[in-house]
This record gives structure tokens, C-alpha cells and sequence, in this order.
């Protein structure tokens, strides 16, 4: 059986590996799909980490609206920390609960 086994696998390795176009766009589509809906996850993260904090008076919206370029930074900071490539989704979404 062993001697089967490498007559294939010789002739496997032998044929040439085409990527096909079909294949290729498979791979581009399907790794936009997962980056979209990890940046929807941490937006998401950022808009509910703004109505904790707003619930639990930590940083109510109109303090949050008097100075929002510091507390911005900070959230950016913070989560980048946390979050790495993704705090600026992040920041955003806590930016754009806060303003709404």
C-alpha cells in the first residue's frame, strides 16, 4: 500500500497548481466579510460601552459633548490597548452613541 501511496503523491506533486479566479475571489470576499463584521463588533463594543457609561453616570452626554475632542483621545487610548488595529472603530462608536 506505502508504494501506491508515493506513486500518487509523486504524480500529485508532479501536475502543476493552477489557482483559479473563482477560488481567488472566493478568498478576497470572504476575508472583506470577516474584517466588515469584526469593525461592526467593535463599533458595536464602543456604542455599548457609551450607554454603560452614560446608565451608570460615569459620563453623562453633555459632559462627554463640553469637552469631546479630550474624552475622544482617551477612549482611543484606552481601547487601543484592549482592541489593538480596531480601537478606532471603537472610539467611534462610543463618539457617535454619545452625539446621538
Amino acid at each position: 500500500m506505502s508504494e501506491r501511496e508515493a506513486l500518487l503523491e509523486e504524480y500529485l506533486d508532479s501536475r502543476p497548481m493552477v489557482a483559479s479566479v473563482t477560488g481567488t475571489i472566493a478568498a478576497v470576499v470572504g476575508i472583506i466579510a470577516g474584517a466588515r463584521a469584526i469593525g461592526k463588533g467593535a463599533y458595536e463594543a464602543g456604542q455599548y460601552a457609551a450607554m454603560q457609561a452614560n446608565a451608570k453616570r460615569i459620563l453623562t452626554k453633555a459632559q462627554y459633548r463640553a469637552n469631546s475632542n479630550k474624552y475622544y483621545w482617551q477612549i482611543l487610548g484606552v481601547s487601543a490597548g484592549i482592541f489593538g488595529v480596531m480601537s478606532p472603530f471603537v472610539a467611534n462608536g462610543f463618539n457617535d452613541w454619545m452625539w446621538n
